[in-house]
């Protein structure tokens, strides 16, 4: 349900599912102040397919009426009074980011995380804010990804904040990346983000979402210190080759094998399946440390890779039983982590 309101010369449109809201404020000519509900499906859609930016609505009665050139629609409304109160959250902005910031971090690190709703702490995002450095984290358990948030004003608190994962797609889907501000807030137990549509004229939007309950996982202690090996080459290449040996893997584990310095100046990886066959490929690199077999899921590999924007890869191998680093070369503002598999310990 979408709740429309006109009043003081602004025109506001919310909607929420209990856990997350979602406001929407722009200028218009009021001719008439009132508010109607109506079904947020059959409302948007309509409005996406007129013709014209210039769309007139009536409400009265139990019908809106939306025109718009030679496109007339009537919508049966719902009782206003009915639509569920929008959480309001009581702070200053803790901090403030540009969208583009916020959307390039969110597409990095939200792959990672996994509805769960028997672990809804780890099932969320996280942001790790600690006074000039904030970082938003997302795990699943075998895999983990972590990026720096540049902020245009210092936080003024300090804390870990679960976000949920559907809340965050909203932001991630909403938020364009064009946005100069995106200010920030949480309070009792609830964030906010509000921000102006550059598109829209005289426009707010806030987005409000209730904030997981529980303790997100020690994530730095996943982080390992200390390195077996590591290889630097190109991302590309490395690509290129993981899909190609990948076609070998065995479907029920999507396993590949990595060998470091087995073969001098080249990261070695191969994968068999008893119903297609198997694949050896190599791949140019430099390589540091002692040599390693370990087995991975090919697919968190593709992922983790596929978040980077350079062309240089850094991987760094803690052990055979241990995770992998993943990043750009010579950049600490994003690392992916990757566990291995048990075949590999």
């Amino acid at each position: 349900t979408v709740l429309l309101e006109a009043k003081n010369g602004l025109v506001k449109l919310s909607s929420t599912n209990l856990e997350t809201g979602i406001v929407c404020f722009f200028g218009g000519i009021i001719k008439e102040e009132g508010r109607f509900a109506v079904p947020a499906k059959i409302f948007s859609d309509y409005i996406a397919n007129l013709p014209t930016e210039k769309v007139e609505i009536l409400g009265k009665n139990d019908l809106l009426t939306i025109s718009s050139g030679s496109f007339k629609a009537e919508i049966k409304t719902l009782p206003p009074d009915e639509f569920p109160l929008m959480p309001k959250v009581k702070s200053e902005a803790i901090f403030s980011l540009s969208g583009a910031v916020f959307k390039k971090v969110l597409a990095k690190i939200i792959f990672a995380a996994t509805p769960d709703d028997s672990r809804p702490e780890i099932s969320g995002i996280c942001l790790d804010v600690k006074g000039d450095e904030i970082k938003g984290v997302a795990t699943d358990g075998y895999r983990l990804a972590e990026g720096v948030l540049e902020t245009t004003q210092k936080a003024n608190t300090e804390g870990i904040f679960i976000v949920p994962l559907r809340a965050a797609q909203e932001i991630f889907r909403i938020i364009s990346g064009d946005e100069e501000e995106v200010k920030v807030f949480i309070s009792e137990g609830q964030i906010k983000l509000a921000f102006k549509d550059p598109t829209i004229l005289s426009s707010e939007i806030e987005i409000v979402s209730k904030l997981v309950d529980g303790n997100y996982p020690a994530y730095q202690e996943i982080i390992p210190k200390n390195f077996k090996a590591r290889a630097f080459l190109d991302k590309k290449e490395l690509i290129n080759v993981i899909k190609a040996v990948s076609l070998f893997s065995k479907k029920e584990t999507s396993e590949i094998n990595v060998l470091v310095g087995a073969k001098k100046g080249e990261l070695v990886f191969l994968s068999e399946s008893s119903l297609v066959g198997k694949n050896t490929s190599s791949v140019k690199c430099k390589i540091e440390g002692e040599s390693l077999e370990i087995s991975f899921n090919y697919h968190y590999l593709l992922e983790g890779l596929g978040a980077l924007e350079g062309d240089g890869v850094e991987l760094a191998f803690s052990g055979k039983g241990g995770p992998l680093i993943i990043k750009e070369e010579g950049d600490g503002s994003y690392l992916y982590i990757a566990m291995p598999l048990e075949s590999g310990a």
